[in-house]
């Protein structure tokens, strides 16, 4: 009992351990994305940065198609065979991934030149930014490209490493992204994310180099064959990005075509800021999470006990920040972007909670990949994507903008209730005591701060936002304590600020 015990410990410990090397790595990132948003505003307006949000997902949409989800295929397939001990099947694999990133970026930039016009008509209502979005095809290269960089160094699990790809492109990129809105404005939207877009591909790659494999000597045609389980597993992960991208692409549209561009740029900010918190925990469970897990799914228990203290570790990471971002949504908007952007604080909120559904139910997506259900993966994101798209285009004529916010959360709690059947079907998942028991802790939380908002306003506002917020962390920062165990690092730091030992039952 007593190794079990200390096995639980130590798993918690290393998901902690990877999830916060990637998640603060992550949080610079949104850190300093944020900042890039805040100059955007400043330098393009609203418009502007409509504009960017519709070309970000624009490339978003162009990658995933043509990329065949090969860099997350990929992640599964060199984590099997690390994990085999087959040095000659890794290092075929990790030559196939690099000459399949290049075919599919070079098919994506194609397509992205072949649909320019009809996309720049359907967005924008006249042809004029064809050009400008044939030029985008480059970024779409560039983005496959990093992408299989990336995958082989998640796949090896060096989280050091994809840290520093995280932090070094984003900081680099950012820079360069500034220097040319000031010295371009508008005109620069699409150089600036061919130049981010290009930094990160070569920051990805003096990493990627430091991976050493044997020497193997492989034909495309032998590289074709060896890709066959990448483009399996692969297509259905592209089918899941593009149909959710496709979405997000239509969410934009109808609220450009049914309200305004200006109020498109409102959507972006207040969708950037909901991710602030949660989104580098989301990708740090990505990062780490599922090559280990894809290296375990033949046994079924240790998959659904590794699922469920993934899920733990996400929550208790994340509720805090979740709960700041929904209390002080108009700070957080006016922080980070201008007073223009102030509708996005009645967004904000909805899409804070929406977010929290997510945290719970990103887990059980990657069992999906890891167990290779591909059909059921498709089947899943293809709900998703359909129930949001058709759910915004009717809320919002008749709430407005603040109907395609109501729409995002109910979406991800059918998408969490599907997952979990479906997860129940493949594996006998379901949620521990544990999970449970934080869920309806954490759900508690998110009720207080709704009725908060709703209710108080002025200086009883503040004074209640911030004991909720506190007691929030209290909670998450003792029950993760007890997760690790007393004789864990972190704790063994904790336990030194004074008074926190008692305030956290520690």
């Amino acid at each position: 009992m007593s190794n079990d015990v200390a096995s639980q410990k130590g798993a918690y410990s290393r998901i902690l351990r990877s999830s916060s090397i990637v998640a603060s790595s992550q949080a610079v990132n949104y850190l300093v994305s944020l900042a890039r948003s805040k100059v955007a505003a400043i330098l393009l307006g609203t418009a502007g940065v409509g504009v960017v949000g519709v070309y970000t997902n624009l490339i978003t949409l162009i990658t995933s198609v043509a990329g065949m989800g090969i860099s997350s295929s990929g992640v599964r397939e060199i984590a099997r065979e690390r994990s085999a001990g087959d040095s000659v099947g890794l290092a075929r694999i990790i030559q196939t991934i690099g000459r399949s990133c290049w075919l599919t970026g070079l098919v994506g930039w194609l397509c992205t030149a072949a649909l320019s016009w009809p996309i720049s008509v359907w967005f924008f209502g006249d042809p004029l930014e064809a050009w400008s979005i044939t030029l985008l095809g480059a970024a779409v290269l560039l983005t496959a490209l990093s992408g299989g960089r990336v995958a082989v160094i998640q796949g090896m699990r060096r989280m050091g490493d994809l840290a520093w790809i995280t932090i070094g492109s984003s900081v680099i990129g950012t820079l360069a992204v500034i220097l040319i809105y000031w010295r371009a404005g508008a005109p620069g939207i699409v150089p600036a994310m061919i130049v981010a877009a290009a930094i990160k591909m070569l920051v990805s790659e003096w990493f990627a180099r430091r991976v050493k494999t044997v020497v193997v000597k492989q034909s495309w045609r032998e590289s074709v064959r060896a890709g066959k389980d990448l483009f399996v597993v692969g297509g259905a992960i592209m089918w899941g990005s593009t149909v959710v991208a496709l979405a997000e692409i239509g969410i934009r549209a109808i609220v450009v075509r049914e309200i305004s561009l200006e109020d498109a740029g409102v959507y972006q900010a207040a969708w950037s800021i909901s991710g602030m918190f949660a989104g580098f925990i989301l990708s740090a469970m990505g990062a780490d999470f599922l090559p280990g897990l894809a290296s375990k799914i033949d046994d079924a228990a240790e998959a659904n006990r590794m699922v469920n203290q993934q899920t733990e570790i996400g929550v208790l990471l994340s509720l805090p920040g979740l709960l700041c971002s929904l209390l002080f949504a108009p700070f957080l908007i006016l922080f980070f972007y201008t007073s223009e952007f102030s509708e996005g604080a009645r967004l904000l909120p909805w899409f804070v909670v929406g977010i929290f559904v997510r945290v719970i139910s990103w887990p059980m997506g990657f069992l999906l990949i890891a167990k290779g259900a591909s059909r059921w993966y498709i089947f899943t994101q293809s709900q998703f994507a359909a129930v949001h798209l058709a759910l915004a285009y009717y809320l919002v004529d008749r709430y407005d903008l603040i109907g395609v916010g109501v729409a995002f959360p109910v979406v991800m709690v059918v998408a969490m209730i599907l997952n979990l059947l479906i997860c129940f079907k493949l594996t006998r998942f379901r949620w521990s005591i544990r999970v449970l028991r934080l869920i309806g802790v954490s759900v508690l939380f998110v009720c207080a701060a709704l009725i908060a908002k709703s209710l108080l306003a002025g200086w009883g506002f503040v004074a209640a936002a911030l004991a909720i917020v506190i007691a929030s962390a209290v909670y998450c920062v003792r029950v993760l304590g007890q997760r690790l165990g007393l004789d864990h690092r972190l704790v063994r730091l904790a336990l030194r600020v004074p008074g926190l030992k008692y305030v956290c039952g520690l």
